[in-house]
């Protein structure tokens, strides 16, 4: 791959990410480069080791808006639908941090206390930056008396819940679902979690 003139830390950051998802946690720098089209030497004149690398290449996933689809909804949409989509919007998010969270965690131990730094740095970790998303759309269903009033939090934790243990039943047995799986897994969860608020009176 040509090497570019000018830099973007973030195409380096993202080919860490993406290589480290092909190859594993113990990949060289050289070949991080090599997909970013940059030479070594301009990584380590970025990053002073790769421990920092690596770091910054997972803390900086937690900076990025998940989940958009759920601030452009809007009254004409249909909820349901929308939460059917956040859930499989979701789960491919999981399915690029989590693997690499829970394997730098295995490789690096305690010189990388990822759940520490982003805790220090006021970043949610994926977990809880989904279930706030989702609650603060429940709050706003409720707000526009399109849901009865709830515990949004616990609604939310049922909502996403299922997809965090989906995801690390895929990462422990290396497998992994397809769209329309995806999208029959995140039907049911919808469902699932809305029965209770909906049918409450009946």
């Amino acid at each position: 791959m040509a090497r570019k003139t000018e830099i973007d830390p973030e195409t380096i950051l993202e080919a860490t990410r993406k290589v480290i998802l092909e190859k594993g946690i113990d990949v060289k720098t050289s070949s991080i480069a090599e997909e970013a089209g940059v030479s070594e030497g301009s990584i380590f004149s970025r990053f002073k080791t790769k421990l920092e690398l690596v770091t910054e290449a997972l803390l900086s996933t937690l900076k990025k808006d998940w989940l958009s689809l759920l601030d452009q909804a809007d009254d004409e949409h249909d909820y349901v639908e929308v939460l059917e989509d956040a859930i499989v919007e979701g789960l491919l998010h999981l399915r690029v941090v989590m693997p690499i969270f829970m394997a730098a965690n295995a490789h690096f131990g305690k010189k990388l206390p990822l759940f520490e730094l982003a805790k220090k740095k006021k970043f949610d970790t994926p977990p809880i930056k989904l279930i706030k998303k989702v609650k603060r759309y429940l709050d706003l269903l409720i707000e526009k008396e399109r849901i009865p009033p709830c515990k949004t939090d616990l609604v939310a934790a049922m909502l996403i819940g299922p997809s965090i243990e989906r995801v690390l039943s895929e990462t422990f047995k290396g497998t992994k679902s397809n769209r329309s799986e995806d999208k029959k897994f995140a039907k049911e969860i919808v469902q699932y979690a809305l029965h209770g608020i909906l049918h409450r009176e009946e």
